[in-house]
């Protein structure tokens, strides 16, 4: 009977290795990976992540709205006055940060002012005396009181000899500040003449005059501060010689033309002047 050949039970160094309960490379389950996951996020730092947008934006009303403390009480009628009143007497400050930009003229510029004025205030000076008063008028008579240098001329005189360069000094604004505004003057003392004898009205016609011919120069675009005087002269004139409309034509245009004729002559001498900068 022939034996059965029995396996080699001993064991060898291979059989001492452990083994382990998964495969070496074996990947980890998703079961395995779920509850690592899970590990790692504590419920502490999931409360510390921050609420979803539409959470936030599905809030109720209540808890959006802002808390009666954190809303600014609105200022009384008393308390806006206040302010208001405040704000209107700071003005008289000035603006933060602005100061004169005025700047004084050249030794050269100044000399050619004084020059040009003096001729131009002369030149009209001498028209006054050989054609008013050397003609010999009859001092009864409403021309005989007609002077060629009225007030205004003298302010003029300060814009288009030494301040040439400004627009109110241009010839649109000289000449026209100065017909526009005589003729409102003229309008309004033909008013006042032609409805009361009371010279306690003048004043008030001589302020309409003023401001009338204020927004007429700014709607004609020829503003020329000393234009508000040609028309307060032609209301407060005492014995009115501007009957005619003569106050238009003597001294108004006549004598612009004879001091923008000065001006254009005597300004541009300087090599730093140039007069006029425009005409129209």
């Amino acid at each position: 009977m022939d034996a059965t050949p029995q396996e080699d039970t001993t064991p060898t160094d291979a059989d001492n290795i452990p083994q382990s309960s998964e495969p070496m490379n074996a990947e980890p389950s998703e079961q395995t990976i779920t509850i690592e996951l899970t590990d790692v996020i504590t419920p502490t730092e999931t409360e510390k992540q921050p609420a979803p947008t539409e959470t936030t934006n599905n809030a109720s009303p209540d808890t959006n709205a802002a808390s009666p403390e954190n809303t600014p009480e609105k200022p009384t009628i008393p308390k806006r006055i206040g302010n208001a009143i405040k704000t209107y007497f700071f003005k008289v400050k000035g603006v933060k940060g602005t100061k004169n930009p005025y700047k004084r003229p050249t030794i050269l510029n100044m000399f050619v002012a004084y020059i040009a004025s003096f001729v131009g205030m002369m030149s009209v000076g001498l028209l006054h005396y050989y054609a008013i008063v050397n003609q010999k008028l009859d001092p009864t008579s409403q021309a005989s009181v007609v002077s060629m240098l009225i007030g205004s001329f003298g302010a003029s005189a300060v814009l288009i000899y030494g301040e040439i360069k400004s627009p109110l000094a241009q010839p649109r604004n000289f000449v026209g500040g100065h017909f526009f505004s005589a003729l409102v003057g003229i309008i309004c003392r033909i008013i006042v003449d032609a409805t009361t004898v009371s010279a306690w009205v003048l004043p008030y016609f001589g302020a309409l005059a003023v401001a009338t011919s204020i927004f007429v120069m700014h709607i004609t675009r020829t503003t020329h501060p000393p234009g508000g005087a040609s028309a307060l002269i032609a209301v407060m004139s005492p014995l009115y010689p501007w009957y005619g409309f003569q106050y238009l034509f003597i001294p108004i245009l006549s004598g612009c033309l004879v001091m923008l004729v000065i001006a254009i002559v005597i300004n541009n001498l300087s090599p730093e002047n140039n007069y006029p900068l425009y005409w129209w």
